[in-house]
């Protein structure tokens, strides 16, 4: 085997001259190092493959209609109840998708007139508006 440097012979797995073993020693030492980078390399590139595979999917979670109706049922009555002290709004109708959002209209007798509620969600979840109305049938003259 032949040192890096000229004239370095290796004997009987001895090397002759001290400049010779410290060559030898940082060429396996580059190797193994080297090695052990890729290995760790290959490996941080699956984790953040994985990672960003998880995060995409939860990301493209979205709500079912039925879903989004009873979100919308719960958040319209949370309003109501801290506006007018009463929980109306029971089952009805189912939400729709208008313009990339879950849409939940409710509107139920209160007193001399009614309450209306909007509530728009994001298909993801997130509360977009919360609309609550009440309707007076009094007349005014």
């Amino acid at each position: 085997m032949k040192c890096l440097r000229e004239g370095c012979e290796v004997s009987e797995g001895f090397l002759d001259k001290p400049f010779c073993l410290a060559q030898s020693r940082i060429h396996e030492t580059g190797r193994a190092t080297f090695e052990s980078f890729m290995k760790t390399s290959c490996l941080a590139a699956w984790v953040l493959l994985l990672v960003g595979c998880s995060t995409t999917t939860q990301r493209s979670a979205a709500l079912t209609s039925e879903q989004a109706s009873t979100m919308a049922l719960r958040l319209a009555n949370e309003k109501a109840s801290d506006r007018y002290d009463c929980q109306p709004f029971r089952n009805g109708q189912p939400a729709r998708l208008v313009q990339g959002y879950w849409v939940w209209t409710g509107r139920r007798g209160f007193g001399q007139g009614d309450i209306e509620a909007t509530v728009e969600i994001a298909p993801d979840g997130l509360i977009h508006t919360v609309d609550l109305q009440l309707l007076n049938s009094k007349v005014l003259y």
